[in-house]
Parts: C-alpha cells; sequence; structure tokens
C-alpha cells in the first residue's frame, strides 16, 4: 500500500491505482520470470505475416480485414489454411527526402581512352591481343533468333572489364555470359575449353564447348562482342550480383536459353 500511497500523492486517483494493484498481484510470480520475447514468439510463430508499405490508410486496411476475417474462415477451401488472422507488418514508405536526395553520388568510370575525342559505340580491338579478330564490330547488332537490330549503348575493347558479352557460333546461336575480369581473358578461356574439350572423358565441357565440338565448329570460328558496360557504384556493392541481373535481362532478352541459345541455366535468385 505504500507505493498506492506513493502514486496517489502524485495525482492518480485511489480507485485506479487499487485496480492496478490487484491486477498485478494475481498475476503468478512464474509467469513474471518468462521472457517477453519468448512470449512474443509463441504468439505470433505461426501467424502469416502480411508485409506492405505503410500509409495513410494502413490502419483502416489492417481494422478491415480483421472484421471480415470471419468470411474467409467459413470458405470451403481456404478455411482450413487461415486459422489465425495475419500479422500485419510495415515497411517505410519513401519519403519526400528520398524523392529529392541521392545516397549515391554516383558511378565509377573506367573507360580507357582509346579514342581521341568521343569515342564510338560498340567493341573494337585493342591491337595488342589476339581477341580482336573476332570481334563483331559496329554500334549494332542483330537479334540471334528474331534478326532485328538491336542499338548498342557502350564502348568498349579487349581489354574492358566488368561487361555482359554475347558470343556466336556459326549456326547463328549465341551465348551471353559475364565477367568482371578483362573481357579478353574470359574470351580466351571459352577458345581454350573448345580447343581441348573431351566429351568423352568430361573435361573443358562447357556449353560452348560441347556445342561447338558436337556440331564440328572451332574455335576460330568463334564471334564475340560486348553487350553492355556494367557501371558499378561509387561505395562498390555486391559487383557479382549486379553483373548477375544484367546477365539475366540479356538472356531473356536475347532469347539465348536452350533450345532457341546457348545458355543452360536461367536463376532469378540475383533480384532477391
Amino acid at each position: 500500500m505504500e507505493m498506492v500511497q506513493r502514486f496517489e500523492d502524485r495525482g492518480y486517483s485511489r480507485d485506479f491505482l487499487v485496480k492496478q494493484m490487484q491486477k498485478a498481484m494475481g498475476v503468478e510470480r512464474v509467469n513474471l520470470l518468462v521472457s517477453t520475447e519468448n512470449i512474443k514468439k509463441r504468439n505470433t510463430g505461426k501467424r502469416l505475416p502480411f508485409v506492405s508499405t505503410y500509409n495513410a490508410h494502413s490502419d483502416r486496411i489492417k481494422s478491415i480485414v480483421y472484421r471480415h476475417w470471419e468470411i474467409l474462415e467459413k470458405d470451403r477451401h481456404y478455411g482450413t489454411l487461415f486459422r489465425e488472422k495475419p500479422l500485419f507488418s510495415y515497411k517505410r514508405a519513401r519519403s519526400v527526402g528520398d524523392q529529392l536526395t541521392r545516397t549515391d553520388i554516383g558511378v565509377r568510370c573506367s573507360r580507357q581512352p582509346t579514342f581521341f575525342g568521343t569515342p564510338q559505340k560498340g567493341t573494337y580491338p585493342c591491337l595488342t591481343c589476339q581477341c580482336g579478330s573476332s570481334i563483331i564490330k559496329g554500334n549494332k547488332f542483330n537479334h540471334p533468333s528474331k534478326g532485328y537490330e538491336i542499338g548498342l549503348k557502350d564502348f568498349a575493347t579487349c581489354t574492358t572489364m566488368g561487361v555482359i558479352y554475347m558470343i556466336k557460333c556459326p549456326c547463328g546461336k549465341a551465348y551471353v555470359g559475364k565477367t568482371k575480369r578483362q573481357i579478353r581473358v574470359r574470351i580466351g578461356e571459352h577458345k581454350r575449353s573448345i580447343d581441348n574439350c573431351d566429351l568423352d572423358r568430361m573435361k573443358y565441357v562447357t556449353p560452348v564447348s560441347r556445342h561447338f565440338k558436337t556440331h564440328g565448329h572451332n574455335s576460330k570460328q568463334l564471334r564475340w562482342l560486348v553487350l553492355q558496360v556494367v557501371k558499378f557504384p561509387m561505395r562498390g556493392g555486391n559487383q557479382d550480383k549486379i553483373l548477375l541481373q544484367q546477365e539475366v535481362l540479356w538472356i531473356e532478352k536475347l532469347n539465348t536459353l536452350a533450345p532457341m541459345g546457348l545458355n543452360e541455366d536461367l536463376s532469378y535468385s540475383c533480384f532477391y
């Protein structure tokens, strides 16, 4: 009663304090020693989370769903799946500051000064390696299966790094790949795998080398170009993830997934 008297001296009503004291006295001591985090996990563990961006109507939507939840519970097909009401969770919406400012000051530019003046668009030889003879030159190329022209937006040479590239075989089929290294290093690996491909011993077998070997092509018939020079954020970021995302987009755009093309795998996990 001493604590009740203290709160009463501060202006709280005695009836309210007595009710709260009786409520506290009715709670078992064992329950008071249980972590509140465990209680929350136990109460919300089986509830289906509903995640949305918070806005002015979020509370109203929540109350409407809770009010009419019994309609879903009585559904003949889905009633057994939704026994518990959903747990509404929210992510922060874009503020005015997010729309007016940028957290990243720009992109890292790694373009080499090969041309004096304005660089051309397309892929061009560096004149210091053997990969230049197999480049598909020009600022545009034809879609591998549909034939329409696609313009290139970047300038690249054999020494450009962080690119999405395309390989074409004499059949006309294409392969889309990515690399963080100089493109000539990756093209050299493709050519060596074609020259050394052994299907019986399963050595140097890749989607490209397997196709070239089974169709009687050789590495000198390989043609390639850079589709995109990927621009990475100044702060770095996950470069592999950025390259994978752009690679998937180009595989979809050029329809190079087997059997139309030479790409054998396509995963969208890089977007999550």
